[in-house]
């Protein structure tokens, strides 16, 4: 086929073939060619995503079949825990960044041991490490 000739038959079938593309949102606009139907709906729908599906299930020829393109839907984003996200471990500076939902069921009286891990924390956060290390061979 000639490359003119080809380029004649889709034209054709784009400018002045049957309707068989369908905004998804208004179900009102049918156009021929799926460009268009793309063009309205990001004119008048402010759609930048969608998905192009068969009226029938069983007539999935893109050149012959008609078509429902609608907007693409995308799953909401998945709620982050805390400021860490999904960090497992934590470095001294870090502490903000602990999380704070509680990991036991039942609420425990924890305040002097959290107090005593944060004196530790903050202890060895520092740097006498080594003057405690010193101290206990003494």
């Amino acid at each position: 086929m000639n490359f003119q000739v080809q380029n004649l038959v889709v034209h054709l079938k784009d400018t002045h073939g049957p309707p068989r593309f369908t905004c998804g949102v208004c179900q009102v606009f049918k156009c021929s060619s799926s460009t268009k139907v793309l063009t309205h709906l990001k004119l008048f729908h402010a759609v930048l995503k969608t998905v192009s599906k068969p009226k029938n299930a069983f007539k999935t020829d893109p050149n012959n079949d008609e078509f429902i393109i609608n907007p693409k839907v995308e799953p909401p984003p998945r709620p982050v825990t805390g400021k860490a996200g999904n960090i497992k471990k934590f470095s001294p500076g870090q502490e903000d960044m602990l999380p704070m939902n509680p990991i036991f069921p039942v609420s425990l009286n924890l305040s002097r041991n959290y107090f005593q891990f944060l004196t530790w924390f903050f202890f060895h956060r520092t740097k006498c490490f080594a003057l405690c290390a010193i101290s206990r061979l003494e």
